[in-house]
């Protein structure tokens, strides 16, 4: 019991670096705090052996990485990287295939990954929503209730931080 605790508390750990991330005012710096995030997303994952999540995140990492770099180099600024992206995605998920539940991490990763092409903070926030969604499906599916509580959160955070870059 205490080891599962201390599993799902990783989650949650992952869900405040996470949703900082959302409240940062540029595309770089939200990029920046969500690699870290992720980070920690992998171990949550690793130690339930959801190994999808592991990939998934581990793609994501790079996928981040690559789009912060992006900023800074405009060669590397051509939607053909989204697609190899989202290739790699898939071609992670079929490594790893759990079941029919791995379709939805890929999901929440593809969502996050065109919107984290998007250059407006504000889209990037907005888009974030429907991927927590998908993430929300396969966390109950590999019996990470931290990650269902922590997306839930997140879902709020991002909701909250759309409000009030309106202001």
């Amino acid at each position: 019991m205490s080891y599962n605790l201390f599993v799902q508390s990783i989650a949650l750990v992952a869900l405040a670096v996470f949703a900082i991330s959302f409240h940062s005012k540029t595309r770089s710096r939200i990029l920046f705090v969500n690699t870290v995030s992720l980070i920690i997303w992998t171990v949550h994952f690793s130690l339930l052996h959801a190994w999808s999540g592991v990939i998934l995140e581990i793609l994501n990492i790079l996928i981040t990485i690559f789009f912060i770099f992006r900023e800074k180099d405009k060669r590397l600024d051509k939607v053909v990287f989204v697609y190899l992206a989202i290739a790699a995605l898939v071609i992670g998920t079929l490594f790893t295939w759990e079941g029919f539940y791995s379709v939805f991490a890929l999901i929440g990763v593809s969502i996050m990954t065109i919107s984290k092409w998007q250059n407006h903070p504000q889209k990037l926030r907005f888009v974030a929503i429907f991927a927590s969604v998908s993430w929300i499906v396969y966390d109950y599916f590999v019996g990470s209730s931290g990650g269902i509580i922590s997306e839930c959160v997140i879902i709020l955070s991002l909701l909250i931080s759309i409000a009030r870059s309106k202001k």
